[in-house]
């Protein structure tokens, strides 16, 4: 499609909303939060537990979405984003309820827990951002049902009003083939020029003129009745502030296109475009007399991630080492895997499109001792695209010296002295030097370096301390010179102040998930250990834990036993 053909627009007077919100960040956020937390999904209606929102929340890139929770209780962005993570199957958990009883109106979950895919999400990761889009596009795309769809369902950036849904899943609607009207006119928005607003009544006019059928076909295979009800018989229009009150169909309009496609097309694009990013949108304030809005989104202006994305030149990241070691990222898209590698030794100074981490010493030691065969240098000479810098390649050096790792032996001795060969494979387990030697057994060695006349001194240390050595032993662990007296200082007096954690165990998961559950429905948050069944908390929380015990006592009896 020439962007000619398309008419440019002016926004003085609009609303622009641009998407603050990261999908592929949030996501990937999302993602690492489910894969170190057990989570039970809600009993009744499946939804993440408001504790666990919360903590996702402030893991989101636009800060609205904790306003949203703290408000409302849920978010549409992360729950937008919980599917998107089913539908790639990172996650798992069931999707379709079970009645409990013949007097159950609707379906409930129980044990619902949130398994995580280690192996589907490496695999992901492992691939090119343009594959890993490609699969995120494609996921979306082929998300429609014949009542799951632009026309009837609100997105979680959505501002326009939808059809009412009765009878969507008879008639025309079952007709449509949404991914190809949804990759149509994705194509036709990569032939815009990024930036630039367009006019949406232009886009709508030049998809009438060129390409008419792009939603509903030209020719249904409806069986009678439904096909004499016409093309348009699934779209009803009503007075606007009286949805259920007097109603017309558009089938015999002139301007039904505009009615109906032109419509779709408004909404196609403040759903899958914006929420991914490839689109701003321009809104009038003004409110048509009728129900759904109509040409109410007036503008749009296509970004690079659109355009990119689309026609399969999105690159892969470009890391930069800097001599005042910081680490420059430039990606159009967030490079997840990069990144990984660089949040276990860097301090994030800003994560955007051009991204900034500065290596930190106290990380990368922390690193290398966990570590042994990490290669740190070799890492960034992997992702950088330029040469590392000499001062940073030898300052990593001088920091790996400190990151010796040191295994505490319990059970064994330390021996120093020479020993004989048939006395070393007896009792030698580590040679730490030729005449220092980690041994296994220490009070039988004790006895053998007797008898064999070597005048051996034992000495048992505590756990706690190590016990001082007389002045006549020599070893070159003891002190040769005794320490100076120092001055007396002047004391200066503080005070500390103590916080005592009480940790309440339970004997089975029955009693404890009845406990934590009632804790996250009366709005508590407190730190539980779902492996050892444990709740911690403080002195002041203790009404908390009195009153949520009192809630479950009718079926669950218990008594607190100090230990």
């Amino acid at each position: 499609m020439p962007t000619t053909k398309l008419e440019k627009a002016d926004v003085e007077n609009l609303q622009i909303f641009v998407n603050a919100c990261d999908l592929r960040r949030d996501l990937h956020s999302f993602a690492r939060y489910v894969s170190e937390n057990e989570i039970k999904r809600a009993h009744r209606d499946n939804t993440l537990p408001k504790a666990h929102l919360k903590r996702i929340a402030k893991l989101m890139t636009d800060t609205s979405v904790i306003r949203d929770v703290n408000d409302d209780g849920y978010s549409l962005w992360i729950d937008y984003i919980d599917r998107l993570s089913l539908k790639l199957g990172f996650v798992d958990y069931q999707t379709e309820g079970t009645y409990m009883g013949y007097s159950s109106q609707s379906e409930s979950y129980p044990d619902n827990y949130i398994d995580f895919s280690d192996k589907t999400y490496e695999n992901f990761l492992n691939q090119s951002l343009q594959k890993q889009e490609d699969d995120i596009l494609n996921v979306l795309v082929h998300d429609a049902e014949p009542c799951d769809n632009e026309f009837f369902k609100h997105g979680p950036l959505s501002m326009l009003d939808r059809f009412d849904g009765w009878g969507c899943a008879t008639g025309t609607m079952t007709q449509i083939s949404f991914l190809k009207t949804r990759t149509y006119l994705l194509e036709l928005l990569s032939n815009c020029e990024a930036g630039v607003w367009y006019s949406t009544a232009s886009l709508i006019e030049y998809v009438e003129n060129n390409n008419p059928f792009f939603l509903i076909p030209e020719k249904l295979s409806l069986k009678k009745p439904q096909y004499d009800e016409g093309l348009y018989h699934n779209f009803i229009e009503t007075k606007t502030g009286s949805r259920y009150g007097k109603s017309w169909g558009v089938e015999n309009l002139k301007d039904r296109f505009q009615r109906v496609e032109g419509r779709f097309i408004e909404r196609f694009l403040e759903g899958i475009p914006l929420n991914l990013g490839y689109v701003d949108a321009a809104y009038s304030e003004k409110r048509e007399d009728n129900y759904p809005s109509l040409n109410r989104l007036q503008a749009f202006r296509v970004t690079d991630r659109l355009l990119n994305a689309i026609n399969g030149s999105v690159k892969e990241p470009e890391i930069t080492v800097l001599p005042n070691y910081e680490i420059h990222i430039d990606s159009l898209l967030y490079p997840a895997k990069a990144l990984d590698r660089l949040f276990d030794l860097c301090d994030v100074v800003i994560i955007d499109i051009h991204s900034v981490l500065k290596l930190s010493k106290k990380k990368v030691i922390e690193q290398l001792a966990v570590h042994e065969n990490l290669n740190v240098i070799g890492l960034l000479k992997r992702l950088s695209v330029h040469e590392i810098p000499g001062n940073v390649k030898k300052e990593i050096a001088t920091w790996a010296e400190h990151a010796d790792n040191f295994i505490v032996y319990r059970g064994f001795g330390l021996l120093e002295g020479d020993m004989d060969r048939d006395s070393a494979g007896r009792f030698v387990s580590v040679a730490v030097a030729p005449d220092i030697n980690i041994i296994l057994d220490p009070e039988t060695l004790h006895k053998h370096l007797e008898k064999a006349g070597k005048i051996p001194v034992y000495v048992n240390h505590s756990d706690s301390s190590l016990k001082s050595l007389q002045n006549n032993i020599q070893s070159r662990f003891a002190r040769k010179n005794s320490p100076k007296k120092r001055k007396a200082q002047k004391i200066n007096k503080y005070t500390l102040k103590r916080t005592v954690h009480v940790i309440l165990e339970f004997p089975d998961k029955e009693i404890y998930e009845a406990f934590t559950n009632a804790l996250l429905d009366k709005g508590y948050v407190l730190d539980t250990n779902n492996q050892m069944k444990t709740v911690s908390y403080t002195k002041r929380d203790e009404k908390i834990i009195t009153e949520v015990l009192n809630s479950i006592k009718m079926k669950y009896s218990t008594v607190i036993k100090d230990t």
